[in-house]
């Protein structure tokens, strides 16, 4: 795919089309997205407080990069104090989304476990010798868990986003922003659940390497601590938050791009936003 220019709008929605665009905007404010993610790990580190502000500067990202986007660039300042005074409505947001999420994820689990265990009942009633019906149930299961997949990646896709009204429209709350992200996504889900796999496997590989280092730094920490002791524990953990972060830095703006892209797409498709997106090269 060609660099999006000012003469080039963003093609339809295609994983690879917003995944390209999302690795552009954060190559080229590479230094300046990795250094708000940092700040924000250190206020994580910080109970509640902390946490909202590390809400409020991961949507931070996304708002400046979906101002390059529209040819409308912030500075760093500007679009702090936009958001400064949100940061309590982001930690809000989050909660609300992550028990949306769970409750949707119980939903489903109990659903694939009770199909499991009809499953075996059908099986154990039948007899483990009627192989037709065994590799039946297989297949079912099998079946089971990719629906299961593709239903909490569904959910996901209408939630991808619900950050970003809240950090870049106004007036907007959070119950409107989760509503705002709903309705901008309608029609969109199978390409979102396209981004979405891409971009996970983008991330994928550097995740697999910050948790095989984690797991390392413990099993190297045990040759000289005792596991059971709360120094190691301690040790542990801020090890594995600091081996964290050199993933974080990478995932969490990559991320927050692909989200501003997104936000771009679905409400020039949506509203007819009509801005082509400016050439960065």
């Amino acid at each position: 795919m060609p660099r999006p220019t000012s003469s080039t709008p963003l093609k339809p929605l295609a994983a690879g089309n917003v995944v390209t665009a999302a690795i552009q905007l954060f190559r080229s404010h590479f230094q300046q997205y990795t250094k708000l993610t940092l700040r924000s790990y250190l206020w994580f580190l910080v109970p509640i407080y902390g946490w909202a502000k590390f809400l409020m500067i991961s949507a931070m990202i996304s708002r400046l990069a979906f101002g390059d986007l529209v040819g409308r660039p912030e500075s760093e300042a500007e679009a702090r104090a936009q958001l400064e005074d949100k940061k309590w409505d982001f930690l809000s947001l989050a909660i609300l989304v992550g028990i949306i999420s769970f409750f949707v994820f119980l939903v489903f689990y109990i659903i694939l476990i009770v199909l499991v265990l009809i499953g075996v009942g059908f099986i154990s009633v039948a007899g483990e010798d009627n192989l037709i019906l065994i590799g039946f149930m297989i297949v079912l299961a099998v079946l089971g868990i990719f629906v299961f997949i593709a239903a909490l990646t569904w959910v996901f896709s209408r939630l991808i986003i619900t950050e970003l009204p809240l950090a870049i429209e106004t007036p907007m709350d959070v119950s409107n922003s989760i509503k705002r992200s709903w309705n901008l996504t309608k029609g969109y889900v199978l390409r979102l659940q396209g981004i979405v796999v891409v971009a996970f496997l983008i991330t994928l590989p550097l995740q697999i390497i910050t948790q095989v280092l984690a797991i390392g730094a413990q099993l190297f920490l045990a040759r000289f601590m005792d596991e059971d002791s709360g120094l190691f524990t301690l040790v542990s953990v801020l090890l594995g938050y600091v081996i964290g972060i050199g993933s974080g830095v990478f995932v969490i703006p990559f991320w927050q791009a692909v989200k501003a892209v997104i936000y771009y797409d679905v409400r020039s498709r949506s509203e007819g936003l009509g801005i082509e997106i400016r050439d960065r090269a």
